[in-house]
């Protein structure tokens, strides 16, 4: 079992993390192209709310984290192995493109040139990053709701609010996004999925445990 230390520290870098993810391309772009007076208002507005939208998020993630460990072992695996890849594919890919941004800044303030495929992948980084935040908000509801009565060793404060208002701001913010995104988004899910259900097959403990149980059985 994880010590009430080690959970702080765990929730702790998980909310950086995804603090990080999300404000980086706004800073980011305001680095790289300067910020007009007239149009700090306007950044700060969007810091605000990426900030908020942030905490809704590293709040269920931290919920679904102290949830699914303490759930059967059958159920927990599933639930785990599912989560793991629907949450990672699309931050890896937010990763890989801030990583790539910082990147490009530090070109540009060298003097080197940098190419324009950068401003797409800067929406594609953020759109990611909203989409595993939905994920970890719509999850909260659905654990809530088919396993009500599971050992948490934490709950997001206000019922059902803190989730249903993280999956709205994140919706919020994806549909101010190009739908080009969205398009991209879609492929690199797919991929995803493909890589998932190749891997799966050949690598499920599961299955190998069935294979072995069923053979020696006979």
């Amino acid at each position: 079992m994880i010590q009430p230390a080690k959970r702080k520290l765990f929730f702790t870098l998980g909310f950086g993390v995804v603090l990080v993810a999300l404000l980086a391309p706004i800073v980011i772009t305001a680095v790289r192209y300067g910020v007009a007076p007239g149009a700090r208002q306007a950044l700060i507005l969007s810091v605000v709310i990426a900030s908020v939208t942030c905490v809704l998020a590293a709040l269920c993630f931290a919920e679904v984290a102290s949830t699914v460990p303490r759930l059967d072992d059958t159920t927990a695996s599933a639930t785990g192995n599912r989560l793991a890849w629907i949450l990672g594919w699309p931050l890896l890919l937010a990763f890989v493109g801030n990583c790539a941004q910082i990147v490009a800044v530090g070109a540009r303030t060298l003097g080197l040139s940098v190419s324009p495929p950068i401003e797409q992948l800067i929406h594609l980084t953020t759109i990611a990053t909203l989409f595993a935040f939905v994920v970890a908000c719509v999850e909260v509801l659905i654990l809530r709701k088919k396993y009500p009565y599971a050992e948490r060793t934490f709950r997001c404060p206000g019922g059902p609010v803190v989730p249903v208002l993280g999956i709205l701001m994140c919706l919020l913010l994806m549909f101010s996004l190009p739908t080009a995104n969205w398009l991209r988004l879609g492929i690199w899910l797919l991929l995803g999925f493909i890589i998932y259900l190749a891997y799966g097959q050949r690598h499920s403990v599961r299955k190998k445990y069935i294979e072995k149980h069923g053979s020696a059985q006979k």
